[in-house]
């Protein structure tokens, strides 16, 4: 049932520090900009599922070709804030509606900075071949232009930025690797504590390994009470050794000073039938 407009508009609040825009209606609207128009006509953006962009492009042909120019257009997507999220493409042929030309005094597309000089409008491309060549000049043009004002590369994917080391899905990517790793020593040797993991894991801190511990510990624990709920283990037996990490990356000890007591007192008599005895 729809909701009536005042309340859809009063439930409605923008996300603290993130674009007032749906990242697809703004893809949309860069989209001629970011591919140039040849493409542009012959292709648009069609949905976003998870991280992957949907395009509908008008033929069989330019979906094979737009495949292999994929690393350019994530590229050039990852320019904008709205197509940070963006870690893949799939195209599909379709219909392709070619948008109407903005009159005088349209905004400019989000995201992209001041208005540039506009190109003179250029013959259709007699080929395909011709319309991917005109696509890599302008990804080389847009690339030289930024280098010049001091843009670096992403010391991980290549992907030109104007500040740091990396850009934000490559930082996203490393942080998440980074606290997986955490996540598999406190699994494999809890009892290293933040002194022994901080010097396998460099730059780590005391905040951000209490962090990971505490999730972890947290996620062990509603595992282990599912299993007391049910009232049994599984085939494999990962419960006992979740339990036997738990307990050690609970009290931080090394494995010789854990007792029977220790176990039962941190474990609960009901779990320690169910596990051990």
């Amino acid at each position: 049932m729809l909701k009536p407009l005042r309340a859809a508009l009063e439930a409605w609040t923008p996300r603290p520090g993130g674009s007032l825009l749906d990242p697809l209606v703004a893809i949309t609207a860069a989209w001629s900009q970011l591919v140039g128009p040849e493409l542009a006509r012959v292709t648009r953006p069609t949905a976003i599922v998870e991280e992957t962009l949907v395009v509908t492009t008008s033929s069989s042909a330019w979906s094979h070709q737009l495949s292999l120019l994929s690393p350019q257009i994530l590229r050039a997507l990852h320019q904008m804030s709205e197509g940070r999220g963006i870690a893949r493409l799939r195209f599909r042929v379709g219909r392709v509606r070619t948008p109407a030309r903005a009159g005088p005094g349209a905004p400019a597309p989000p995201g992209r900075g001041a208005a540039r000089p506009q190109r003179p409008e250029l013959a259709p491309a007699a080929s395909i071949d011709e319309a991917l060549a005109r696509m890599r000049e302008r990804f080389e043009e847009n690339r030289q232009a930024k280098r010049a004002h001091g843009w670096k590369s992403c010391a991980r994917c290549g992907v030109l930025i104007q500040r740091g080391m990396h850009c934000a899905p490559c930082a996203g990517s490393i942080a998440a690797e980074r606290e997986v790793a955490v996540q598999r020593l406190m699994y494999d040797a809890p009892w290293l504590g933040y002194g022994g993991t901080a010097e396998l894991i460099e730059t780590l801190t005391v905040e951000e390994y209490e962090r990971i511990r505490h999730a972890l510990l947290e996620r062990w624990w509603a595992l282990l009470s599912r299993a007391k709920a049910a009232g049994r283990v599984s085939d494999d037996g990962r419960e006992r050794r979740i339990a036997s990490s738990y307990v050690l990356l609970q009290t931080g000890w090394e494995p010789q000073r854990i007792t029977p007591a220790v176990v039962r007192n941190i474990l609960g008599d009901d779990l320690m039938t169910l596990l051990y005895e």
